[in-house]
C-alpha cells in the first residue's frame, strides 16, 4: 500500500510552516523572505507567577485563544521562576529562561486532538488530549497513548479560569520526571549554577534546535554561556567572559542579557548597562566595544546586519555580519526607555516600543516613518505577519495586537487569572513565535504529515521529486512508531530517496525541511512525495471505521483436505478477528463482546464500546463503534479423547491448541465464530469444518 502527496489538496492534509502550495499550485516551496509565515502560537512569560502561556493567534482572537498555561519550575522550590525570555525553534518547541534559579525549560507544541478522560472517552473538560493531532511535538512520557496537558482557558474551565497542572519538586537535570503536564519536557540547571541568585536571561535557539543560554549573578562580571541539546536537554559549558579565562579584561558586564543566533551560526548577545556587544562565531570570542550605548535589545535585518538599541540613550547602532559598526543614529523621537525591538522583513523597517507608550517605525537608514501613541509599555514585540505586531503590555496584564499600517490596536487577550493581578505581568524578549528563527537564524520552513499504514509494517520506502537551487537545501526525515502519540519521543532519521529502510510500526511521520541562505530569495521545491509500506507483518488483520479492510490468512492441510482460511465480515459487524500462527486473536459477535479471558486478565465489555484491553505488553483501545486494533495472547486449550464422536469448539470464541486423536473422532467443527490456533488430526477424522467464520492457523 502507498500514498502520494502531489496536489495542493493533498499537501494541505499535512501541517506546514512558512511553505506555500498555492503560488504556484501543486508543489511546496518557501514563502518569499518578505512574506514569512510563522507558527500561529505566541509563548508569553507571566513573570511574577512563574508560568508561561501559549496563545493561538489564529483568528478569531478571544480569551479561549489561550491554549495552555504551564509552570516554569517545580512547586515547593521558589527559586525556579521569574521567566523573562522565550525562544521558539523551527519546529515550534519553546525554550524559557528563568531569571530566578538559573534554569531553562523546554515545552512541546500540540495543535488539535480531542479532549478526553483517561479511558479515551471524549470529554470537553478532560485532562487529556487524544490523537489524531494536527501537529505535535509533546512527548507521551507515561506511555498511556494520550497527552496529559493544560486546557488553558478553553471553555468550560474550572477553578480560577486557567488550567495549570502540578509540578512536584525535583532536581532539574534533563527530562522531567515529576511535571504532570506532558507539554513540559526538558528542565535543566547548568552545573554549578547558583540555585538562588543565578539568572538566565539570554535564551536563543540555533538552526538545529539547540538552545544557547547565558547565566550570571548580579555583581559578578563574568557571563557563562551554555549550549543545551535540543535532543536530550543536556547543557554543555561553552565559554565565559571571566578575564582569567579569556585573558582579556573587559570593562563592565559582557553579554548575557539577550540575543540571537544568525544564519551563519554566530551568536550575538547584548550587555545591559555596559557598552559592549558580544559576538561569538563558534571558534573564538569577539567582544565589540560600542561607544555610548548600553546594548539592551537587538534584532537583525534582511541583509544580516545586527541592530542594537541603547537603553539609556535610545541610540541605534548597526553592525555588519562581521561585527564592524556601519552606522549609528540618535532619533529625537526615542523618548523614555526603548523596550521592544523587531524587524519587519516585508518593508525592511525597524520597529521599537518605548516606556512612554510609543510605537516607532524606522527605515533601514534610520529615518523615522511611523510614530504611534499606543498607550502601552510593550516589553517584547514580534511580527506575526507583514502588518500584525504582537506585544507584551507590561503592567496591564495582557498581550495586544497592533496594525502597523495605522497604529490601531485590533486585539487583546487578558492573562489575569482572577486571583492575583500581578501574576499575569507579561515580559518577553522577541522570539515569542519563532519569527526570528524562520527569518534570521535558519531561513527555513517545513511540511509534515503522519501516515497511518493501518497495520504494523516492517519496511518502507519514501521517494520524492525535488528541485534544489544553489544556496538552498531540502531535507526529508522520518520516524516510525506503533502509535501516533508515540512518534514524538523518537528522533527523526534522514530518509534516502527511494531507499528501502527497516522500521517496525503503524504510523510514519514524514518531515520535509526547506532552507535558504541569508539574503537569498531562492527556494527548494518539492513536487511530490510517496511512501510505500512494503512488508506487512504476517497474519495481521486491520479494521477501519465499521468494516474489515483486509485479512491475511494462510493455507493449511489436514489429511487430504486443503483449506483456505476465510472470514465473513459484514459492514457493521465484526464476526471474528484472527491472526494466524498462534499469535494475537480475539472474537467479536454482533455488537457485543461477550467475554474475553486471558490468564488472570478478564475483560467484560458492554455493547458497542470496548473500554480497554490489557495483557502483558499487549494492549488495545477501541472507541465507540470502531475497532482500532486488538492484540491479546492465545487463551484456550481443548483436548479430545478417543471416545468423542464430534467437537464443536467455542461457539463465539477460540480453540487452541486442539489435538484431534483416535479413530472415534468423526466430526470437528472448530470455533463457530473464532479461531483454531493449532490442530492435528487422527486417522478416524471424517469431517473437519474448521472455524465457521474464523481462521485455521496451524494444521
Amino acid at each position: 500500500m502507498s500514498q502520494t502527496w502531489t496536489t495542493t489538496a493533498q499537501f494541505d492534509t499535512g501541517f506546514k510552516v512558512n511553505v506555500d502550495d498555492t503560488n504556484p499550485v501543486d508543489q511546496l516551496q518557501l514563502y518569499p523572505p518578505t512574506d514569512t509565515r510563522p507558527l500561529p502560537s505566541l509563548w508569553i512569560p507571566g513573570s511574577d507567577s512563574g508560568t508561561v502561556y501559549r496563545i493561538d493567534t489564529t483568528p478569531p482572537i478571544s480569551q479561549e485563544s489561550i491554549k495552555g498555561r504551564y509552570r516554569c519550575g517545580p512547586q515547593g522550590s521558589p527559586v525556579h521562576g521569574n521567566p523573562g525570555r522565550t525562544s521558539v525553534d523551527l519546529y515550534g518547541n519553546c525554550w524559557v529562561g528563568n531569571r530566578q534559579g538559573g534554569s531553562v525549560v523546554r515545552y512541546g507544541l500540540v495543535i488539535g486532538g480531542t479532549r478526553c478522560d483517561a479511558n479515551f472517552a471524549a470529554n470537553p473538560t478532560g485532562l487529556y488530549l487524544k490523537p489524531p493531532y494536527t501537529y505535535n511535538t509533546c512527548v507521551d512520557r507515561d506511555g498511556d497513548g494520550l497527552l496529559k496537558t493544560s486546557r488553558g482557558a478553553e471553555s468550560p474551565v474550572s477553578g480560577n479560569g486557567f488550567d495549570l497542572r502540578p509540578w512536584p519538586n525535583e532536581t532539574l537535570s534533563g527530562i522531567t520526571t515529576t511535571a504532570e503536564d506532558e507539554a513540559i519536557y526538558f528542565a535543566s540547571r547548568p552545573s554549578g549554577a547558583d540555585p538562588v541568585n543565578q539568572e538566565m536571561r539570554h535564551i536563543s535557539v540555533d538552526a538545529v534546535g539547540d538552545c544557547w543560554a547565558a547565566a550570571y549573578q548580579p555583581g559578578n562580571l563574568a557571563r557563562k554561556f551554555y549550549k543545551i541539546s535540543g535532543t536530550t536537554g543536556t547543557p554543555a559549558f561553552v565559554f565565559n567572559t571571566d578575564p582569567e579565562t579569556t585573558g582579556t579584561v573587559f570593562p563592565g558586564t559582557i553579554g548575557g542579557h539577550g540575543g540571537v543566533v544568525d544564519s551563519a551560526g554566530t551568536l550575538w548577545s547584548t550587555s545591559v548597562f555596559a557598552y559592549h556587544v558580544l559576538r561569538y562565531d563558534g571558534s573564538k570570542l569577539n567582544v565589540q566595544l560600542v561607544p555610548t550605548a548600553d546594548t539592551h535589545n537587538m534584532c537583525m535585518d534582511n541583509a544580516g546586519n545586527a541592530w542594537f538599541i541603547s537603553f539609556d540613550t535610545g541610540r541605534i547602532h548597526v553592525l555588519n555580519p562581521a561585527g564592524a559598526i556601519i552606522a549609528n543614529y540618535l532619533p529625537a523621537a526615542m523618548t523614555g526607555f526603548p523596550r521592544g525591538v523587531a524587524w519587519n522583513f516585508t518593508n525592511n523597517t525597524l520597529w521599537v516600543t518605548t516606556s512612554t507608550g510609543r510605537l516607532l517605525g524606522f527605515t533601514n537608514t534610520g529615518v523615522l516613518v511611523n510614530n504611534y501613541a499606543i498607550g502601552s509599555d510593550l516589553r517584547g514585540i514580534t511580527f506575526a505577519s507583514a502588518t500584525s505586531l504582537w506585544g507584551c503590555a507590561f503592567g496591564q496584564t495582557n498581550v495586544k495586537r497592533f496594525d502597523v499600517t495605522t497604529g490601531a490596536q485590533d486585539a487583546a487577550i487578558s492573562l489575569f487569572d482572577g486571583v492575583n493581578v500581578l501574576d499575569a505581568d507579561p515580559y518577553a524578549w522577541g522570539n515569542m513565535n519563532g519569527m526570528v528563527t524562520l527569518q534570521t537564524t535558519s531561513g527555513s520552513g517545513f511540511w509534515r504529515v503522519v501516515y497511518d499504514a493501518v497495520t504494523t509494517h516492517t519496511s518502507w520506502t519514501i521517494s520524492w521529486t525535488e528541485t534544489v537551487p544553489v544556496g538552498t537545501t531540502l531535507t526529508v526525515e522520518r520516524r516510525v512508531a506503533a502509535t501516533e502519540v508515540g512518534l514524538a519521543v523518537l528522533p527523526f532519521v534522514s530518509a534516502g530517496n527511494g531507499a528501502l529502510f527497516a522500521a517496525t510500526g503503524q504510523f510514519v511521520e514524514i518531515r520535509v525541511t526547506f532552507r535558504r541562505t541569508a539574503g537569498s530569495s531562492a527556494t527548494p521545491i518539492l513536487f511530490d512525495i510517496t511512501i510505500t509500506d512494503t512488508a506487512p507483518v504476517p497474519g495481521a488483520a486491520f479494521i477501519s471505521d465499521d468494516y474489515l479492510e483486509g485479512l491475511w490468512g494462510q493455507m493449511m492441510r489436514i489429511g487430504h483436505i486443503q483449506l483456505v482460511p476465510e472470514a465473513d465480515i459484514s459492514f457493521d459487524e465484526l464476526e471474528g478477528l484472527y491472526q494466524p500462527g498462534g499469535t494475537p486473536l480475539a472474537f467479536v459477535s454482533q455488537d457485543c463482546i461477550e467475554g474475553l479471558y486471558v490468564g488472570d486478565t478478564t475483560a467484560r465489555i458492554s455493547q458497542d464500546v470496548i473500554e480497554g484491553l490489557y495483557s502483558g505488553s499487549a494492549s488495545a483501545r477501541i472507541s465507540q463503534d470502531e475497532i482500532e486494533g486488538l492484540m491479546v495472547p492465545l487463551a484456550v486449550q481443548v483436548g479430545c479423547g478417543t471416545g468423542m464422536s464430534s467437537f464443536y469448539g467455542a461457539d463465539q470464541g477460540q480453540v487452541g491448541p486442539v489435538v484431534v486423536p483416535g479413530p472415534g473422532m468423526t466430526t470437528f467443527h472448530g470455533s463457530e465464530q473464532g479461531q483454531i490456533a493449532c490442530a492435528s488430526a487422527g486417522a478416524g477424522l471424517v469431517s473437519f469444518a474448521g472455524a465457521d467464520q474464523g481462521q485455521l492457523a496451524c494444521p
